[in-house]
């Protein structure tokens, strides 16, 4: 898996933390889930090992008050290398790859 649907995180957040998935919508925050901020950076964790996608430590939509949604669509973004490492958030015309991303040259893969 190399993004995030919303569909997916709620299937990991329902098996990695015990959590029945009809509790979990795409409005769902995890403040409702009662998921504290160790528990969310265990998520990030999770995220990241599930995905490859490697999540800034910093990155505002990652807090009790986001939505399953929102972290799906951040998480996304991340992987369609609108958000660097670095958790600049940059303007969709301005996205550029991630370090570790492929990147396709004249019809040779870079990676």
């Amino acid at each position: 898996m190399h993004d995030l649907s919303c569909r997916s995180l709620v299937e990991l957040v329902s098996y990695h933390f015990d959590i029945d998935v009809d509790r979990l919508r795409p409005d769902t925050t995890f403040e409702e889930l009662e998921m504290d901020s160790l528990a969310l950076m265990e998520l990030v964790v999770v995220i990241e090992s599930e995905t490859g996608i490697r999540i800034p430590d910093d990155l505002a939509e990652i807090g009790p008050d986001a939505t399953i949604s929102e972290i799906a669509d951040a998480v996304k973004r991340i992987g369609e290398g609108a958000v660097p490492p670095d958790g600049r958030v940059l303007r969709e015309d301005r996205a550029v790859p991630r370090a570790d991303a492929t990147i396709q040259l004249g019809g040779a893969r870079v990676e």
